[in-house]
């Protein structure tokens, strides 16, 4: 059922030329390596990390190879305990989260 919720790669070029035309930063939120892949191909200048995702750590590692800034909502998640995307070395790769910058 998700998957007919998903924007295509179209869809995405469609989007991020608008933000430019805007003057508006593009985000998109990867779910899995697959689509981190394909933000990265088209050229997105940070990810954007939901908190549902703070504790996949394969998709945090895969998306801190890609020296891009992460940015990191947790309104969901529990910054304070296992919400938490600790568990791995990402220091330095994270740039903050809505409300905050940590290095």
């Amino acid at each position: 059922m998700l998957r007919s919720l998903e924007l295509s790669e179209a869809d995405h070029r469609s989007l991020m030329s608008y933000c430019r035309e805007q003057g508006v930063m593009f985000l998109s939120s990867p779910f899995d390596e697959t689509s981190a892949d394909m933000l990265d191909d088209l050229g997105v200048s940070a990810f954007k990390i939901p908190s549902g995702e703070l504790t996949n750590h394969g998709l945090l590692r895969h998306l801190a190879s890609k020296n891009k800034p992460l940015i990191l909502f947790h309104g969901h998640g529990n910054p304070g305990g296992g919400g938490r995307g600790s568990g791995g070395d990402h220091r330095g790769q994270a740039t903050g989260d809505s409300t905050r910058s940590t290095a």
